[in-house]
């Protein structure tokens, strides 16, 4: 990578990565008082180097809607979209980098899932189904796992799996956001030139 990565401390809950086009650098954020893991640090690097080497817009959410556009709507609909189609191409280069470390980790996470999926799982929570749609697929593209999930959560399976993640481009990023967004809601992106951050961001339609 040629760009400077900056690790800041955050109140949110979990780790985040991001990109910020205007001053060329890296993003990644941990929770405060926590010791970065090295997977989730190996997971960053990998957004990182799309971000540079593809689109920025596989490491940060830049988007923009109508100004009707509620953002608690955004925030429960449409983040969790563009937030988790992304890891599906880092995820990839994840895997192709660091197998070993990739499946431990996707593996252990599959499991905390199962676990809480026994527990009760809120349905209304889109952001979690898609991290364990993402999961999932993971588990089948490359690892060799079998079986799908069913109802909603086959559906998100099959649009993750329909893209390959191998050959990131910008145009599978939109296609894979077009196919989980027609899933769950109403609304469209669609890759627009934006002369504030000097790069494309997410039209919300």
């Amino acid at each position: 990578m040629k760009l400077q990565i900056e690790t800041l401390a955050s109140g949110e809950k979990w780790p985040e990565v991001s990109f910020d086009p205007v001053r060329r650098c890296h993003l990644f954020s941990f929770p405060f008082g926590s010791d970065p893991a090295p997977e989730i640090e190996s997971l960053f690097l990998c957004h990182a180097l799309l971000a540079e080497r593809v689109h920025p817009l596989f490491s940060c959410v830049l988007a923009e809607g109508p100004d009707a556009l509620p953002e608690k709507v955004f925030v429960r609909q449409i983040w969790p979209v563009l937030s988790c189609t992304r890891t599906w191409f880092a995820q990839a280069l994840w895997v192709k980098q660091c197998p070993s470390e990739a499946r431990t980790a996707i593996e252990a996470r599959f499991s905390c899932f199962l676990e809480k999926v026994a527990g009760g799982f809120a349905e209304e929570d889109l952001a979690g189904m898609l991290e364990i749609a993402l999961v999932s697929a993971t588990r089948i593209r490359f690892f060799g796992a079998t079986g799908l999930p069913e109802g909603k959560m086959k559906e998100f399976v099959m649009a993750f799996l329909s893209v390959g993640p191998e050959k990131p481009h910008l145009s599978s990023l939109t296609r894979l956001n077009a196919l989980l967004l027609r899933a769950t809601s109403s609304f469209s992106v669609k890759p627009e030139y934006h002369p504030g951050f000097c790069t494309e961001i997410w039209r919300i339609a």
